[in-house]
């Protein structure tokens, strides 16, 4: 499966260098099953391939007056045509898939919260929206249409590997979801845990979104 996640390393470095301990290729333990069979695994691997953008090209927005620059572009998932697929860097050219903290937009993305609650009345009415979700799934997963319109609008991801190389992700291990007073305390928490204490220090730190396949 595909997962979007945010990696915060300094300017200047590499976003393999910060993945790196985390491919699940890496032999880093040897495991003997009891029937006496060997292998070697690495016990924190989370991804067997990676690329920048991927299936979410253009989710980082810009603030005013900051001008995106070829380094700020990974590449779109092989499943779109960059030259005719109206989902490339849809958002618009401000809208990028790498930028320093300083320069990231993180306010609540209105367009995304108005879409969202349009979204909402159409699967009340009975329409299928968004990814296969119906009037009985939304209700269930965010019991409110302003709940699943910040979910929508608020600047966050739900994998992490911080500055330090930390990772950290929304849901709890071996699961597949969360209730939604976790989700949002996640998402709301999420810049002030993560961007806010980087962005004026010493140092430049950049944060690049990644999709990974586990």
């Amino acid at each position: 499966m595909h997962y979007s996640i945010c990696v915060i390393h300094e300017d200047d470095t590499d976003v393999a260098d910060a993945l790196a301990p985390f491919d699940e290729n890496l032999e880093v333990e040897k495991v003997v099953e009891d029937d006496g069979y060997e292998y070697w695994c690495n016990p924190n691997g989370k991804w067997d391939w990676y690329q920048v953008g991927g299936r979410w090209t253009g989710s980082i927005k810009l603030k005013d007056g900051v001008e995106p620059t070829s380094d700020m572009y990974g590449e779109p998932s092989y499943l779109f045509d960059k030259d005719v697929d109206p989902y490339f860097r849809a958002r618009g050219e401000h809208w990028v898939d790498s930028a320093l903290l300083k320069d990231i937009d993180t306010s609540l993305d209105m367009r995304a919260w108005n879409a969202a609650i349009e979204d909402w009345d159409k699967a009340m009415n009975g329409e299928t929206v968004g990814f296969f979700q119906t009037k009985e799934s939304l209700l269930r997963d965010y019991i409110i249409k302003e709940n699943y319109a910040a979910c929508h609008a608020l600047f966050y991801f739900n994998y992490v590997i911080d500055h330090e190389g930390n990772w950290h992700q929304m849901w709890p291990e071996g699961y597949w979801s969360v209730n939604i007073s976790d989700r949002l305390k996640w998402a709301q928490d999420f810049v002030r845990r993560f961007i806010a204490p980087l962005r004026h220090g010493s140092k430049k730190y950049r944060l690049t979104a990644v999709d990974i396949h586990d």
